[in-house]
């Protein structure tokens, strides 16, 4: 196990490394956690807290962040979270369940503004964010491996690994239907180490960009089971666009991504002809998901979701103050209630990350928060011969693709990831580090 560790964090800074190693990838595995008493302990915040620790007593930098574009949109990003987050508290004040829900983001937000604000100015940041990045990959990679062999072992014999073994913490954290992967018939959606398959809709995506542009086969094929492990319609969609605009890259790469994905193609199609194989049922599950999603049965929640693209310009319209304000994280839902689009009650992010924000923060919240992503993606993007700005790249490009499915409001991973990026182009730009010195360069 000490090995396995010093191979995967290169022994920088010992406990130290391990530690930001460890939050990236415990971000990515919610169910490893302590449960005491029907009381949950992650281990995600167990290493945040450690990582804290260590960001306050190690030495700080003396270098202006202000002048940073990328510090800047986080900044206001989460100054319009705040803003909007009071706004709504007085705008829903006759409402205690839209009230609360309105403010029930704001310590998530100072935390993930405090934990970007100390690595910025930590002098082992260089190291600290490489590490964290790595992490999170490989937790990442573990997730989709973990589906898969849960999802090979379901069709096999019927037995779901994960909703075994993580029984207590399915009682204690009171999860929908008991199940961690959610067993419909004969069919299984692994949700990985994690209780939604909808993480694997992100995570996926992120794998297989990393997996295509660092030449990483086995990353790539990785996702695809992932794909199959966890019906995700939303992985399926993102693992695509990925490939196709990987693909799209250069002719060399285009002509040799049509004969992979010829022969891709007539191997699943091999496979799904046998219906009693193992890897068949895992082919024929998605197959069946994909006719499903064909039909418009607005009773299915996965198909109701095209009932927010549909209404999002109606919304907008009939919410204006949402051109200056928003009414605070997880109160998207009410535009859409509130304009009689959607026939549900209660505060909650609508399954489109996009017009979420863009309700939650209001325009010019949504703008900072759009154009940070898209700035740490461009800048990444043109630094991907590392393998740092390739891990930053990679997970921007799955993160933002999967926005575009579902909601994943203040997610630990995206926060983690946008803020590595978000420090990791401070730091180029700073120091106009190399490529090749970059990783082993402590500020």
């Amino acid at each position: 196990m000490k090995n396995m560790f010093s191979n995967l964090i290169g022994n920088r800074l010992g406990l130290r490394g391990l530690t930001f190693f460890s939050l990236g990838l415990f971000s990515t595995t919610s169910c490893l956690a302590f449960v005491i008493a029907g009381h949950i302990l992650s281990f995600y915040t167990i290493t945040l807290f450690l990582a804290f620790v260590y960001l306050l007593l190690d030495k700080r930098i003396k270098v202006s962040v202000t002048h940073n574009k990328s510090y800047r949109l986080f900044l206001l990003w989460t100054l319009f979270g705040l803003l909007s987050a009071c706004f709504g508290f007085v705008f829903f004040i006759n409402d205690d369940e839209w009230r609360s829900a309105a403010v029930s983001y704001i310590p998530k937000l100072l935390l993930y503004f405090l934990l970007f604000y100390l690595l910025c100015k930590n002098v082992n940041r260089v190291t600290y964010v490489s590490l964290l990045l790595k992490g999170i990959m490989f937790g990442i990679a573990v997730n989709c491996a973990w589906a898969t062999v849960d999802a090979l072992i379901f069709y096999a014999s019927g037995y779901s690994i994960t909703n075994q073994i993580f029984r207590s913490y399915i009682l204690a954290a009171d999860i929908r239907y008991e199940s961690l992967s959610l067993v419909i018939g004969n069919i299984i959606r692994s949700a990985g180490l994690n209780a939604d398959p909808a993480n694997i809709g992100m995570f996926a995506p992120i794998l297989a960009s990393y997996g295509l542009y660092s030449k990483t086969r086995w990353m790539y094929l990785l996702s695809i089971l992932g794909i199959f492990a966890s019906v995700s319609i939303v992985a399926f969609a993102g693992v695509l666009i990925v490939t196709l605009v990987y693909m799209l890259s250069s002719k060399k790469i285009f002509l040799i991504g049509i004969f992979t994905m010829i022969l891709l193609g007539l191997g699943i199609t091999s496979l799904s002809l046998s219906d009693d194989g193992v890897y068949g049922q895992m082919i024929g599950a998605v197959s069946d998901r994909l006719e499903e999603k064909s039909e418009s049965d607005t009773s299915d929640k996965d198909n109701a979701r095209a009932m927010y693209w549909k209404n999002f310009l109606p919304a907008v319209i009939n919410t204006p103050t949402a051109l200056v304000i928003g009414t605070g994280y997880g109160t998207a839902s009410y535009a859409y209630i509130n304009g009689g689009y959607v026939n549900r009650k209660g505060a909650y992010d609508p399954e489109q990350t996009y017009f979420s924000n863009y309700f939650d923060l209001g325009l010019w919240g949504f703008l900072a928060f759009l154009m940070l992503h898209l700035f740490v993606l461009k800048q990444s993007h043109k630094k991907r011969q590392n393998l740092d700005f390739l891990r930053s790249f990679s997970g921007i490009e799955g993160v933002m693709i999967a926005f575009m499915g579902y909601h994943y409001t203040i997610y630990s991973v995206s926060m983690l990831i946008i803020i590595a990026g978000a420090i990791m182009e401070q730091i180029y730009f700073c120091y106009n580090f190399d490529k090749d010195s970059y990783v082993n360069t402590q500020v």
